[in-house]
């Protein structure tokens, strides 16, 4: 009995002797495991993207991702050699380089600023005359020179023909204005000049022309728009170069006093339609932002008529980004309005009178457009905008008209209240009307 307990004794130790040395094994193939896969997943890490980087430090498209290979497609994929490790390995011969640069910049800003009807009456002229014979505007717009003078683009309409003295000085209702109210126009500082206007041919061609050669060849920098004297110069996009950023400004009026046109291409008119659509079509194509200064609408309404509107929705479906109107000679309100490709475009229905002898409410009030133009990436778009106001002040003693400034509404000096000629006319005028008018036109204007 004896010897049997010591047989199973023996077989007892035996057994614990194999379970513990199968646990010892297994203890020391699990820890070798685990050695594996850290050494594996220290090495993985220093050639691969954490998880999650990849969504959250991806660029997206819109960042502006430059590739320098050209014709890559975003499925193709490149070999830089066999070692993992080295990006930079021997490649094959045929292998193309692709590097991948941010592109995205600070963005720009561009600030413009456009005015209604230059409209010089012969009552104007009178009071700027100098003993010599010539003219001298400069101290008409001297309260906002600095307005204009600080703005990037600035864009006044030129309502009626400056043809000079070989042609009579006239006023209502055939203009013909001093050339002497260009030179003020750029040294003031405006760059584009619209001149496709009801007034455009009351000079005839040759009117017309004058006014342009003077402009082109005193101030190469000033854009001219809406009127030519050639057919190549008809068929050429206007366009104003600012920041490394094209602006076209396309300009086009609704008629011409019914004088006929000369020829085909002196004037761009709104009737037609054909070429408006080429036009903005072709200036999308060269410049990276498109105006259009259509010279439109009802005089003295302060409501843009049905076809402004309709025009405006035409201007916006071809291609359009801004539409500043001028003509009813008193100030319409701005909206934005959708195009048909679902663009916002703003649109200023009429920037009324910048100056004249007008001697009326609302005339003298004038509408001056502020924008704002961002450009990222090449990418313009309006970031701000504001539909502010001007006032013509002149004194008018025995019915004659002297001392005209346009002045911002807001900085008007108060104290020439009294002396305003504008009673004369209007006898029950309120200072109060303006300030109304502003309000109803952009409602938080100050």
């Amino acid at each position: 009995m004896r010897k049997v307990n010591e047989k199973i004794g023996n077989f007892k130790r035996r057994q614990q002797q194999l379970v513990t040395g199968i646990m010892a094994a297994s203890f020391l193939l699990l820890a070798g495991v685990l050695c594996f896969f850290c050494v594996l997943a220290f090495y993985l890490s220093k050639n691969s993207v954490p998880a999650g980087a990849e969504a959250d430090n991806a660029p997206e498209v819109t960042a502006g991702i430059t590739l320098t290979a050209e014709n890559l497609s975003e499925a193709e994929e490149q070999t830089y050699g066999e070692d993992p490790e080295d990006t930079y390995a021997e490649q094959p011969a045929d292998a193309e380089t692709v590097m991948i640069e941010l592109t995205t910049e600070a963005p720009i800003y561009i600030d413009l600023v456009a005015v209604g009807d230059n409209l010089i009456h012969k009552e104007i002229d009178v009071t700027v005359q100098r003993p010599n014979g010539g003219y001298y505007f400069d101290e008409i717009y001297a309260p906002v020179k600095d307005v204009i003078a600080s703005a990037d683009i600035a864009i006044l309409n030129q309502e009626v023909p400056c043809a000079g003295n070989q042609y009579e000085i006239t006023g209502y209702p055939s203009f013909n204005a001093p050339t002497e109210v260009l030179d003020t126009a750029a040294r003031l500082g405006f760059n584009v000049l619209t001149l496709a206007t009801n007034h455009a041919l009351d000079k005839g061609e040759e009117g017309l022309v004058n006014t342009l050669d003077y402009l082109h060849s005193k101030y190469p920098q000033i854009l001219t728009t809406g009127t030519y004297s050639s057919y190549e110069d008809y068929m050429t996009i206007p366009i104003i170069q600012v920041e490394g950023i094209s602006i076209a400004v396309l300009n086009y009026t609704y008629g011409t006093n019914d004088i006929p046109l000369p020829n085909g291409y002196n004037v761009n008119l709104l009737s037609d339609r054909s070429k408006i659509q080429e036009d903005i079509r072709r200036a999308r194509e060269t410049a990276d932002f498109v105006i259009v200064a259509p010279h439109w609408g009802n005089e003295y309404q302060t409501k843009p008529s049905s076809e402004q509107k309709e025009l405006a929705r035409f201007f916006a479906n071809c291609g359009a980004d801004l539409i500043i109107g001028t003509h009813p000679h008193v100030v319409q309100p701005m909206e934005w309005i959708t195009s048909s490709d679902g663009r916002q475009v703003l649109v200023y229905y009429s920037l009324g009178n910048f100056v004249s002898a007008q001697a009326h409410f609302p005339r003298a009030l004038g509408g001056m457009a502020k924008v704002t133009l961002e450009v990222i990436d090449g990418d313009v778009r309006i970031c701000s905008n504001t539909l502010d106001f001007t006032v013509t002040y002149f004194t008018a003693e025995n019915w004659t008209f002297d001392n005209f400034k346009v002045y911002m509404l807001r900085d008007f000096p108060m104290e020439l209240l009294d002396s305003y000629g504008i009673y004369t006319w209007v006898p029950d005028f309120d200072w109060q009307d303006y300030l109304d008018l502003a309000e109803q036109m952009s409602p938080g204007w100050k």
